[in-house]
């Protein structure tokens, strides 16, 4: 339960803020929409390269970047094992899925614009590899620090 900016966790209290830390993903993924924007609006006007392609290789020039920049300072993971990685690979590929999904949506079914829709897409794909990487990921034991998924 939310008490005054604190989680009670059996007996114990957790600041909110360290144990889902939004402010700090919000940063690594406004980086990350930045640089996989600007390869993906690059790709799509300079290459007139396809909505689908260009949005492919931009978010999988961020994925590298977000590993890094989440596991090392948004989540302060002090246990880094191939499970871990392995477990943000899915949750990243559940939330491209997404992406995609809202994509086509907007411009095949509805025919918006694509400069649009793919600003919609990058807010879905935020939204669901945050609670994805917290939830799945980079656990949290209830004295704040992180859970030891293991090889």
């Amino acid at each position: 339960m939310l008490l005054g900016g604190t989680m009670a966790l059996d007996g114990g209290e957790v600041s909110f803020l360290k144990k889902w830390p939004l402010h700090k993903f919000l940063i690594v993924g406004a980086l990350n929409t930045v640089i996989g924007g600007l390869i993906i609006f690059c790709l799509m006007y300079a290459f007139d390269a396809n909505p689908f392609l260009a949005n492919c290789i931009g978010y999988g020039c961020g994925f590298v970047l977000s590993y890094f920049l989440n596991s090392n300072w948004t989540f302060n993971a002090r246990y880094k094992s191939f499970k871990n990685f392995a477990w943000y690979v899915v949750v990243l590929l559940i939330s491209y899925l997404m992406n995609l999904l809202v994509l086509y949506v907007g411009t095949i079914l509805y025919d918006c614009n694509k400069y649009l829709v793919q600003l919609l897409a990058m807010a879905a794909y935020t939204l669901l590899s945050f609670v994805g990487s917290r939830v799945f990921v980079f656990k949290m034991g209830n004295n704040g620090t992180d859970v030891n998924l293991g090889e």
